[in-house]
């Protein structure tokens, strides 16, 4: 019997490509026909990895690793540059430019993504599409076409408004995060907007392609009717099945979506000497916002004030080369370091409020500083300071005293708990947890494709 075929949309960033990979090969372990469609700066590592590629851009911006080095048109250079240079002016103004650049950022040229869909359609044929949140447009296209898909989300579960939340507005916010009510008003208005013109925008075109679908009431609420898959903890109860009580979407928890990775030899050969050093530190902000130079040199500084004998490992980007003066024996910068791998490794880790690193990190149990800047940052870093997982700090007001008084209070012991209790909750779950389950579900489980 041929085997299912499933295909994964990713856009094309590191950071979202990541867990779709993670996501994919647990797919191919239930013996399904795995293909992903990306653009073309990944196809060689997808295809490294042993996966089937389809071409497909669903954005006109990327990231391969390191934002500013990835080649982009002149204009999406220019809103990337305005976008982390938002950032130091504070949680809100960064907040408010994503919103009015949302449109550009997230649906972009819907019409062609139809035709270029349905081609793949034809050309492969899946038993099963799997669509990330974040590419919109996307959504829409398999929506209207009426393919079988899921919804895949890698940011925080909220990147899904829920209740009354508006989407790019956080849920909540950290108490060290300041934030001024007018600003925040001004937010909340112009969040309101994008999501009324988006809504317009797809209802437009849901008419116009003529479909049987029915119009949306929110595009940023619309997901599979089948399933979504959160790369997240679970923190709010034990396993749901109910979602959309509307739609009776299925909601799976997966805690992590990430695959292990052992240390490379140059970096445990880098490392021997520091063997009896502690603590040891890894900083990273992610891909974009190794931008904030003036975060990690605050942060390089304040910990080898603060503990002379630590070890501390920077992921730099494209302030590597700037921060590099700082390197000593025991102060590695590089431009992109191996996060996965050296997490394990770790007696904290400081970080934006990434997904990826944050499950990543509470994977394996470690102590985390988070300094949220943008996007979900803030629900993550949220989520962490309500459940006692890590303090979280300004980054634009951060200083020795801060940073020293966190490091000390992570080093502590005062989260070893609560990491502990949702460390075997994230490692009991995972993308095979969510995979088995939905398969099962849909009649397309290992033993349908033998």
């Amino acid at each position: 019997m041929n085997r299912h075929k499933v295909i994964l949309i990713s856009p094309p960033f590191s950071s979202q490509l990541t867990p779709t990979l993670a996501l994919a090969e647990a797919f191919r372990e239930e013996g399904l026909h795995t293909i992903i469609a990306c653009g073309e700066s990944f196809k060689e590592k997808i295809q490294r990895d042993g996966f089937g590629f389809v071409p497909l851009l669903v954005n006109r911006n990327s990231n391969t690793g390191i934002a500013q080095q990835t080649k982009l048109p002149e204009e999406e250079r220019r809103r990337l540059h305005s976008f982390l240079e938002s950032t130091k002016k504070g949680a809100v103004a960064t907040l408010l430019l994503q919103s009015r650049d949302r449109r550009e950022d997230m649906f972009a040229d819907p019409e062609s993504l139809f035709h270029d869909v349905e081609r793949i359609n034809r050309n492969e044929s899946p038993d099963l599409w799997v669509a990330n949140q974040l590419s919109y447009a996307v959504t829409l296209v398999l929506y209207c076409l009426d393919y079988p898909f899921i919804t895949f989300c890698p940011p925080h579960p909220l990147t899904i408004p829920k209740g009354k939340k508006i989407y790019g507005v956080p849920g909540a916010w950290p108490s060290s995060i300041p934030v001024d009510k007018r600003e925040l008003d001004t937010l909340i208005a112009t969040a309101t907007e994008v999501e009324k013109s988006f809504t317009e925008e797809f209802n437009q075109i849901i008419r116009k392609r003529g479909t049987s679908r029915r119009i949306v009431a929110n595009a940023f609420r619309l997901t599979s009717q089948k399933a979504v898959f959160f790369n997240y903890p679970d923190f709010k109860e034990g396993p749901r099945t109910k979602y959309n009580a509307e739609e009776d979407t299925r909601e799976f928890y997966l805690g992590s979506c990430f695959e292990e990775e052992p240390l490379p030899p140059a970096y445990e050969k880098r490392l021997a000497p520091c063997r009896d050093k502690k603590p040891k530190i890894l900083l990273v902000l992610g891909t974009f916002l190794s931008y904030r130079e003036d975060v990690l040199n605050t942060c390089i500084a304040s910990t080898k004030k603060r503990f002379p004998n630590s070890v501390v490992i920077v992921g730099a980007g494209a302030s590597a080369e700037v921060l590099r003066k700082m390197e000593l024996e025991d102060v590695l910068v590089e431009e992109y370091v191996p996060q996965k791998a050296l997490i394990p490794h770790m007696d904290v880790i400081m970080h934006h409020g990434g997904n990826n690193t944050f499950t990543e990190s509470l994977y394996y149990g470690k102590p985390m500083i988070i300094m949220p800047f943008s996007s979900d940052q803030f629900d993550v870093a949220s989520d962490a300071e309500k459940y006692s997982l890590a303090p979280v700090l300004d980054p634009n007001s951060l200083n020795y005293e801060r940073l020293a008084s966190a490091l000390q209070l992570a080093l502590s012991g005062a989260y070893e708990g609560t990491l502990s209790h949702w460390s075997k909750h994230v490692r009991s779950r995972g993308p095979r947890y969510a995979v088995r389950k939905l398969l099962y579900t849909e009649n397309m489980s290992t033993e349908k494709c033998q």
